[in-house]
């Protein structure tokens, strides 16, 4: 599941100048794929009246390749990232080491380093010769997890009787999604309920979602299972927020809450609409502190938003 200490490298280069966009191979580098895409905006004639040439390196890493069909996992990907543009003339070269994350609940996509001349001064001293340019990324894992989620013995899950299947009703891709009983029922009464009343769900073992989105269905199990997550601000969007909302009401679930207020304070961000903002994390965790009430407690919870 997770791994740490594996590097690799990727590796591009510009042979012409004039403005372009080039893309490394897709490397396999630990669990993941890796690719590079370069934007170039490079003129060979550099003086005070012509911009200063910029180049764009994006990091990419995910589960799968750019045109594979899309994989069910669980996973985040911290690692140290050593850019480095290498003209023939070792002194114009230039580098940045970054350390950043990926991952299946992070919303941006790469990681993106930008050489300018602010940031490095020999950059506009580069020049095309009978050589290329190469822009080379070196990656060291710091560290990883991945989960499977279309595995019905993947790592989370202790045995074949921990197994549960789920599938989401809406959207056209409805995957089996095999969850861990012991790991829901711990975080969730209503999960724990679902395992061991006498539900037809129990005797099936074929749980079917409704009323949201294979996407954030994905992201409510993250917040109970040993991946790290980050909230992105406000981009998550109104209806994201208020099916955390309602989960957490359903699944009558604090832990979920006070996992989240360490993360954002914000994690409700546009949950109302018109001229109603913003509400609080702590408006939402008085919310849940006032009891299973559910749609009682949200639209108190709603008129309370700043206008």
């Amino acid at each position: 599941m997770a791994e740490s200490s594996i590097s690799g490298s990727l590796q591009c280069k510009i042979s012409s100048p004039g403005r372009q966009r080039l893309a490394s191979d897709v490397a396999q580098i630990g669990q993941f794929y890796w690719w590079t895409d370069v934007c170039l905006n490079y003129d060979l004639k550099v003086n005070d009246s012509v911009k200063t040439p910029t180049i764009q390196v994006d990091i990419y890493c995910d589960v799968k390749k750019p045109a594979d069909n899309p994989v069910y996992s669980l996973w985040h990907c911290t690692a140290s990232l050593d850019v480095v543009v290498a003209s023939p003339n070792p002194h114009n070269n230039c580098s940045m080491t970054v350390l950043t994350s990926f991952g299946s609940n992070i919303v941006k996509k790469c990681a993106t380093i930008l050489f300018d001349g602010k940031s490095m001064p020999t950059l506009g001293e580069l020049r095309f010769s009978d050589e290329s340019i190469h822009i080379s990324t070196d990656v060291q894992i710091v560290r990883s997890t991945s989960i499977p989620l279309e595995k019905d013995r993947n790592d989370m899950i202790l045995s074949a009787k921990d197994a549960a299947k789920f599938q989401v009703a809406d959207g056209k891709n409805r995957p089996n999604l095999w969850l861990s009983k012991a790991i829901l029922s711990r975080n969730s009464p209503v999960f724990a309920a679902m395992f061991e009343s006498d539900f037809l769900e129990k005797s099936t073992n074929h749980h079917v979602i409704n009323d949201t989105t294979l996407e954030e269905f994905l992201r409510f199990i993250a917040l109970m299972y040993p991946v790290k997550y980050e909230f992105v601000g406000r981009s998550s969007g109104v209806r994201w927020s208020i099916f955390m909302v309602r989960y957490w009401l359903m699944g009558d679930s604090v832990y979920l809450v006070t996992k989240t207020e360490l993360r954002r304070d914000d994690i409700a961000s546009d949950i109302c609409s018109g001229q109603r903002k913003s509400v609080a994390i702590k408006k939402v965790t008085r919310i849940l502190s006032n009891g299973s009430n559910g749609i009682d407690g949200l639209e108190l919870g709603v008129t309370e938003c700043q206008r």
